[in-house]
């Protein structure tokens, strides 16, 4: 059951991550596809939202899954 756990709190993860870059993209705000391709148009609040918010929010949303499965 725990792997099951683990996987359902990855779709989580991944859903989470589609969201977020589709949001990124419609704020235009750069999202790590661009930033691989062209690191040198990324504004500050790119690598805020690259390093410091994105993965805080892909966090939050293991975080609940994990709190509905009861881990």
């Amino acid at each position: 059951m725990f792997i099951v756990n683990i996987y359902i709190i990855g779709i989580v993860i991944l859903v989470a991550a589609l969201f977020l870059n589709a949001f990124a993209m419609r704020l235009g705000i750069v999202t790590w596809y661009d930033f691989v391709k062209k690191p040198s148009t990324a504004r500050l609040f790119d690598y805020v939202w690259l390093f410091i918010l994105y993965p805080a929010l892909l966090g939050v949303s293991a975080h609940g899954a994990s709190i509905v499965l009861n881990l």
